[in-house]
C-alpha cells in the first residue's frame, strides 16, 4: 500500500549498497571449496562479482518508509493491520521452514 506520507531511509538489507551476497554463499564457503577455485574465481568472489541486486530496495540503496508522525488515523490503522499481517505471515513461514528441516 502506498501511504501519503513517507520518507527515504538507507536499506537495512544491503546497508545502502544496492546489492547483497548471492544466496549460494549465504553460509560462506569451506576451505576445500576455496581451494578448488582457480585464482580468477577467488578474485571474482572477493570483488563481489557474485553479488546480486538487493531484493528489498531493488538496487536503489534506499527504501521508502511510512512517516507515522504525519499520517492520519486511517493510515495508521491500515499500517498496523499490514504490519500485523506481515508478522503473522513471517511466523508461519518460519514454522513451515522448521517443519521441513525436521522432515515433517
Amino acid at each position: 500500500m502506498e501511504f501519503s506520507h513517507y520518507y527515504w531511509a538507507i536499506c537495512g538489507n544491503c546497508d545502502g549498497e544496492g546489492k547483497t551476497g548471492h544466496e549460494a554463499f549465504a553460509n560462506g564457503i569451506t576451505a576445500s571449496e576455496w581451494n578448488e577455485w582457480d585464482l580468477e574465481d577467488r578474485q571474482n568472489y572477493m570483488d563481489g562479482r557474485f553479488d546480486v541486486t538487493c531484493s528489498a530496495c531493488k538496487g536503489r540503496g534506499s527504501v521508502k518508509l511510512p512517516d507515522v508522525s504525519r499520517m492520519n488515523f486511517a493510515e495508521k490503522r491500515k499500517l498496523v493491520e499490514l504490519r500485523r499481517d506481515a508478522r503473522i505471515e513471517n511466523e508461519l513461514r518460519r514454522e513451515q521452514a522448521y517443519e521441513r528441516s525436521i522432515g515433517a
